[in-house]
Formats: structure tokens, C-alpha cells, sequence
């Protein structure tokens, strides 16, 4: 999925003087950047059909990718110590900058791996050396799981945000924008639930794809825009006791922008064997705008 641009030049003298413009490092300066979030609230607070509220732990860190060319070509860290709860963190650290690049913050921070791409924890994003995406590996069964019924633990390592920097004289600021949106399960069980562990969610629409898959991307431009491939199935593990109060609810973390207006299927698995169930239509085609929460309710039945 890697954008390919290949220029062809054809010249009639026998002598052309052919000069690249290479990007030129400049030494380390100590910067200080101020981060703030464009909705100010905290990853802990999920409101549905409102924008999702922000604030610092105490301890955090920051990745400021350079891109040149539309190309990533580098990424630094710095960190921020403060007051939990703070609604602005000022991140500091050593960097580089690079004549004639431009600047994007990205959070969770990012680490090197395999010196091929740099990751969040998890791999959950990533952007791929010299290319021009940030790019969302999508949510399945083997890389994401909710502990807790209504935990929200699992939501705070995917829900990346990202801002352009403008550096000046060792300083810079950004304004994170989310670049997620939350899909919020609301199921009831029945009355006579078996025992047993809810090990699995599954989110199977009819047609259109309601979550990402391995293709969604987006470049380093503003408003930040998903673009790429998706999936008609969504898993996630769980670890929710089957008795927990007859009502459990689940967070799955989404890529992108619609609820299609068509059935989708929503099964728990207990113990690995699919046990309950819904068929729920949805009516209206729902865009699901970045940094809200949109609930389905549903009454499962047993199988």
C-alpha cells in the first residue's frame, strides 16, 4: 500500500548537471515542547456521543517525527514529569532538527524496531521508515484484549494522537487531535448465564467494513484523514467473569468513520465456544467522528 511516485526525465543535451537536494541535519539543540490536547479532557473518561476528555499521568513520554519529502525520515523522543491530571504537558529533551523538514508529535511515543519502522508499544501503530504513513494495523483476536468489564485499560496504548510541531528558537507547541473513534457494546445476558469466562467478543457486519484490518493509513497532512481497506469481523479476547451482574460492557477501539446502516451480528464467547448472541439492524448509517464514544445496546441471547 506504499505510495509510489516514479519520475521519468529525458533530456536532449549530452551534458545535464543533475544536483539532489539532500536534507541537511542541524546540531542538537535542548527543546521544550509544550502539548496540549484539542478537546481537553482524560483517557480514563469515556462519554458516549461526546468528545472524549484528556489529560497527563504523571510520567509521559512523546515522539516527534521529521518528515521530509512527505517522507519520515526520523523520530525523537522527549518526556514530561508533572502533576497528573494537568491539562498541558511540557515535554523536554535533546533534538535535531533538519533544514527544510516539517515536524509532527505523535503519542504513545514510538521505539525503533528491526530498523525498519518505529511502533508504538504493541505495534498497534507504526510508521514504516522513508514512507509517508502513519499507518493502523487494525484490531484482532491475537493483538488486543480487554481485562475488566468496562475496562478501559486496553484503550489508552491504541488511542493515538497526533499534532504538527512548529519549532522556533528551542521551543515548540502542538495540539494533539485524536485519531480514533470508540465502539462502545452495551449487552445484557440472559437470566439462566452458564459459568464460565467471557474469553471473546465478535462484531460481524453484513457488507460494509466497520473496522480497519491491517490497510488504514493516513498521511502527514491536516485534518488528519483515514484512508485504505477494512474488515467485515472484528475479535477481541476477553477476561470478564460470565456473572458480572448480567450486564457487560466492552470498548473496542475504531479506525475509522461509519456504523453501516445494515445487520450486524454481535457474539460472546464463553470458554472459547460461542454461547450467546445478537442480530441487531441498524437503521441510520452513523459516521463515527474521532475522539467519541458510540454505544450499541443489546439483550444477547443464548445459543
Amino acid at each position: 500500500m506504499k505510495k509510489i511516485i516514479l519520475f521519468a526525465a529525458i533530456a536532449s543535451a549530452m551534458f545535464v548537471s543533475c544536483v539532489k537536494e539532500t536534507a541537511v541535519e542541524q546540531k542538537p539543540i535542548q527543546l521544550t515542547l509544550t502539548a496540549s490536547f484539542e478537546d481537553l479532557s482524560t483517557r480514563a473518561s469515556y462519554t458516549d456521543n461526546q468528545g472524549l476528555k484528556m489529560s497527563w499521568d504523571a510520567e509521559e513520554a512523546i515522539s516527534i517525527v521529521t518528515v521530509k519529502d512527505d517522507k519520515a525520515i526520523n523520530l525523537q523522543t522527549m518526556t514530561s514529569s508533572g502533576t497528573a491530571g494537568r491539562k498541558n504537558a511540557v515535554f523536554t529533551g535533546s533534538f535535531t532538527p533538519t533544514d527544510g523538514a516539517k515536524y509532527f508529535a505523535v503519542y504513545p511515543a514510538m521505539i525503533d524496531y528491526f530498523d525498519t519502522y518505529w511502533s508504538t508499544e504493541g505495534q498497534h501503530f507504526r510508521i514504516d521508515k522513508n514512507s509517508e504513513y502513519l499507518t493502523w494495523r487494525g484490531i484482532n483476536i491475537s493483538n488486543l484484549s480487554q481485562t475488566g468489564n468496562g475496562s478501559l485499560d486496553h484503550i489508552a496504548g491504541v488511542d493515538a494522537m497526533v499534532g504538527q510541531v512548529d519549532v522556533v528558537d528551542g521551543k515548540a507547541n502542538t495540539s494533539l487531535v485524536k485519531t480514533l473513534s470508540v465502539l462502545k457494546l452495551n449487552l445484557s445476558l440472559p437470566d439462566d448465564i452458564d459459568e464460565g469466562t467471557l474469553t471473546c467478543v465478535e462484531v460481524v457486519s453484513e457488507g460494509t467494513s466497520i473496522t480497519t484490518g491491517t490497510w488504514k493509513r493516513f498521511n502527514y497532512s491536516t485534518p488528519f484523514q483515514w484512508e485504505g481497506g477494512g474488515l467485515h469481523v472484528v475479535q477481541m479476547r476477553l477476561d470478564i467473569p460470565a456473572e458480572a451482574n448480567g450486564n457487560v460492557v466492552i470498548y473496542i477501539p475504531e479506525a475509522y468513520g461509519e456504523l453501516p446502516a445494515e445487520d450486524i451480528t454481535v457474539s460472546l464467547y464463553q470458554d472459547g465456544v460461542k454461547t450467546y448472541e445478537k442480530i441487531i439492524p441498524i437503521s441510520e448509517g452513523l459516521p463515527m467522528q474521532a475522539g467519541y464514544v458510540y454505544t450499541i445496546n443489546a439483550e444477547m441471547e443464548k445459543k
